[in-house]
C-alpha cells in the first residue's frame, strides 16, 4: 500500500500551518489599534529577505528592489 509521498505529505503541513499563521495574524491585526494591512506570510518573508539584519532605510530598500514589492499595496514614504 503506497501513499502520498514525502514532498506531498510536507507540502500540506507547509500549506497548513501557512493558512493558520496568516488567519491568526489577521485575527490579531483587526484588533489591534493600528491600521491593519494585511499580507501573507509568504510576501512577508519575501519582502524580509531584502532587510539585512542591522535594518535599512525606505530609500536604500526602494533603490535594491524591494520598494517596487510593497509599492503595489502601500504607498512608501521617503522620509
Amino acid at each position: 500500500m503506497t501513499g502520498p509521498s514525502l514532498a506531498t505529505l510536507l507540502s500540506q503541513v507547509l500549506i497548513a500551518f501557512t493558512i493558520e499563521h496568516d488567519n491568526e495574524f489577521e485575527r490579531q491585526m483587526m484588533a489591534s489599534p493600528y491600521r491593519p494591512i494585511l499580507v501573507s506570510m509568504v510576501m512577508w518573508s519575501n519582502f524580509m529577505r531584502f532587510v539585512p539584519a542591522e535594518g535599512i532605510s525606505v530609500r536604500d530598500l526602494s533603490d535594491n528592489g524591494a520598494g517596487r514589492q510593497v509599492e503595489k499595496y502601500e504607498p512608501l514614504d521617503e522620509d
